[in-house]
């Protein structure tokens, strides 16, 4: 009797993938005494892992379509659901699949445990029909000899498959032909593995039958063994643990980042009023700095540039009469006086000028020492300057009025 195991499969079948195709080696569990070397593949009696059809709009997706889907087989299960696994069968990457793989949930165990040993060597665990090569529009049926019973594996395109005895399995594939014909969905050739089965070709009459998968028709895309998402069915894991796991992780991190995130707000929140302290003081400086030129300098007219209109108005009333005296002009000592102020880290305030007497600034600065630095500059200069006043406000700013005497002034 020719060989027709999974692992011969995948032998025959080797030569016909491309590089990428290479899939591990496949150990069936309860038949095998011990796994292959390397990577491989549990795959456990398919009649015990069955898909399981649901009826579900195709509008529904993700976890809606996961939820509506588990809920019909409870409901269709009855009591027997409690002890079900249930996983979408998300296969050949259709987000409009239509069936759930079902197991009881002692067998997963067993079967997990029958992999302990060598879990960190197994890629899956995955019902037997999984591991038979297809492509859309393709069937592929495997039968075995197991005793006076003969066991068929069935994949009726990536999307769907079961394992039953040979009466059932004839049964079956006879139903699912009919379904296909009804829905104009028949497949374009089945592939036939193993020692024939006349009940079986009886219920696949009227598809073209191939046993060779080199003859297969061009039309066909290749077949490709565990190539169309079947690894998300592993059985080997619990998608559903694995959520609880990662939502008790989230749980213990909620307060950390909820005072994270508050901090940040708080963080931003001081940003924003510290931002607006600034504009509003930057604003009124404007302000003071406008209602000093109006008053002082240029009473109308547009303000384009200040620094440049004062300077051009100060040069106008430099000796507006022509008097050449000696005597220093009010606007010769404002000239000399003005660069040093606003070159130091004080600031103007306002200016008093007593035509042939003396200036007068209201100045304020950040500390004393900003004020006797100033005066010692001014002074260097030949510029006579005195504080007659000087004082702390409440903010901790220092204000003090800054005489320059002029000459022969009183």
């Amino acid at each position: 009797m020719p060989d027709t195991g999974p692992a011969s499969a995948t032998r025959r079948f080797g030569r016909f993938f491309g590089r990428g195709d290479r899939v591990p080696g496949f150990w069936r569990l309860g038949q095998e005494p011990a796994p292959p070397p390397g990577a491989f593949v549990a795959l456990v009696p398919g009649a015990e892992v069955p898909l399981l059809s649901v009826t579900l709009p195709e509008t529904l997706k993700g976890t809606a379509r996961d939820s509506v889907a588990r809920r019909q087989l409870q409901d269709r299960l009855g009591p027997d659901a409690a002890r079900m696994t249930l996983r979408p069968a998300r296969l050949d990457g259709n987000e409009g699949w239509s069936h759930l793989l079902s197991a009881e949930r002692a067998l997963v165990a067993r079967w997990r445990a029958q992999v302990q040993a060598a879990r960190g060597r197994c890629r899956a665990i995955l019902p037997d029909y999984l591991a038979l090569p297809t492509a859309p529009g393709l069937w592929t049926i495997r039968t075995e000899a197991t005793g006076d019973a003969v066991m068929v594996q069935a994949r009726l395109g990536p999307g769907d498959g079961f394992s039953a005895e040979g009466p059932l399995a004839a049964l079956l594939l006879g139903q699912a032909l009919e379904r296909a014909r009804t829905q104009s969905n028949v497949p374009v050739a089945v592939l036939r593995l193993g020692p024939p089965d006349p009940a079986l070709d009886t219920a696949i009459e009227g598809v073209p039958v191939f046993s060779d998968i080199t003859a297969l028709p061009a039309s066909l895309s290749r077949p490709r063994v565990l190539a169309h998402g079947e690894a998300a069915l592993d059985l080997g894991t619990d998608p559903l643990a694995t959520a609880e796991i990662t939502q008790q992780r989230l749980v213990a991190l909620r307060w950390p980042l909820a005072l994270a995130a508050l901090g940040m707000v708080a963080w931003g929140l001081s940003i924003e009023v510290q931002t607006r302290r600034d504009l509003a003081y930057a604003a009124a400086l404007d302000t003071a700095t406008t209602e000093a030129v109006r008053r002082d300098f240029l009473p109308s007219g547009p303000l384009l540039d200040i620094p440049a209109q004062i300077t051009r108005e100060l040069e106008r009333r430099r000796t507006p009469d022509g008097n050449t005296s000696d005597q220093p002009a009010p606007l010769d000592l404002l000239h000399a006086s003005s660069g040093h102020i606003v070159t130091s880290p004080a600031r103007l305030v306002s200016l008093v000028m007593q035509p042939g007497s003396s200036l007068t600034f209201e100045l304020e600065m950040d500390d004393f020492s900003t004020l006797e630095a100033l005066l010692e500059d001014l002074r260097a200069s030949d510029l006579p300057a005195n504080a007659t006043r000087s004082g702390t406000e409440p903010d901790g700013r220092v204000t003090a009025t800054l005489l320059i005497t002029m000459e022969g002034g009183q």
